[in-house]
């Protein structure tokens, strides 16, 4: 995947950092708020321009795909970043 120059930090070195956040996980949050903690990270990954989202996948954590799935639905119109 190359690196989109209108997201991209240009580096000392001349080439582009991309920057991802990390989703929680899940082993780390208690489960009824974990959801929430989700969508709160893809707001401010949304909001501070970051490239995309790390998503922990191991037996341990819950199944990454649902945690994308929540990752890509949209907020509630109040919460969206202008």
């Amino acid at each position: 995947m190359r690196a989109d120059p209108e997201r991209s930090i240009p580096s000392e070195y001349g080439m582009p950092v991309e920057v991802f956040s990390t989703c929680p996980q899940s082993s780390a949050v208690e489960k009824v708020h974990y959801k929430q903690r989700i969508a709160d990270v893809a707001r401010w990954s949304e909001q501070f321009g970051y490239t995309g989202i790390l998503v922990y996948t191991d037996n341990s954590q819950v199944d990454p795909w649902l945690v994308s799935q929540i990752i890509l639905q949209p907020g509630p119109p109040h919460l969206k970043s202008q």
